[in-house]
């Protein structure tokens, strides 16, 4: 026989919240100011030409850069110009340094306004990518740094988010080359709704009710 579960009285019903698709491009210029603010990409400040599709809207901006923007779930993502060996980092620091690099990017980007009134924005890991190459005769070069990507897990009232990175920043040597934020998502007023034993039907409307 199984034990026992205490069950409480109430749970926190917390509810995604929608957006239109004219707050979601809203929200995409909002990205590109941020990215603008830094003043480490021009392309970003410049009016782009912005594409829609049923599935995501794509904003195509100077030299290349472009933005992207998914309907479903409303997350957006910023690619710089750079090409993907362009600007390699000069060594291979310590894991220390390069969290507090892109750790200070997210800063500037003040990706903490993403989260919401109950959420909050943490750090999570690093990854480093590296590059490698050999010669004809075989001689394989010391390998080099080219981007690291800082993750960062959003959390709604304590509870993560789960599944790919909720933001996640791309680094070439102190400067952003690209931006995602995926799952970021908004929340509305929490809920408190009976947990009942007689099935769905027991569950009161209202914020706060009784079985």
């Amino acid at each position: 026989m199984a034990d026992a579960v205490d069950i409480p009285a109430t749970a926190d019903i917390i509810a995604v919240q929608q957006f239109s698709l004219d707050e979601l491009k809203s929200r995409t210029r909002h990205l590109l100011a941020s990215v603008a603010a830094t003043r480490e990409d021009d392309c970003a400040s410049g009016h782009g030409d912005w594409v829609s599709t049923d599935a995501q809207t794509v904003v195509r901006l100077a030299q290349g850069a472009r933005a992207r923007l998914y309907h479903a779930s409303g997350a957006m993502q910023y690619v710089s110009a750079l090409a993907p060996l362009q600007s390699l980092f000069k060594e291979v620091a310590d894991k220390e340094t390069l969290t507090r690099q892109v750790n200070e990017v997210a800063r500037k980007l003040n990706i903490a306004e993403w989260a919401g009134d109950q959420g909050s924005i943490a750090f999570e890991r690093l990854w480093q990518m590296k590059a490698q190459g050999a010669d004809p005769a075989g001689k394989v070069s010391e390998p080099v740094l080219s981007r690291i990507v800082g993750a960062y897990r959003h959390s709604v009232a304590g509870i993560p988010v789960l599944g790919a990175a909720s933001v996640a920043l791309r680094l070439v040597r102190h400067k952003l080359e690209r931006q995602a934020y995926v799952l970021a998502v908004q929340t509305t007023e929490k809920t408190y709704l009976p947990i009942c034993s007689r099935g769905d039907d027991g569950l009161a409307t209202g914020t706060r009710g009784r079985c």
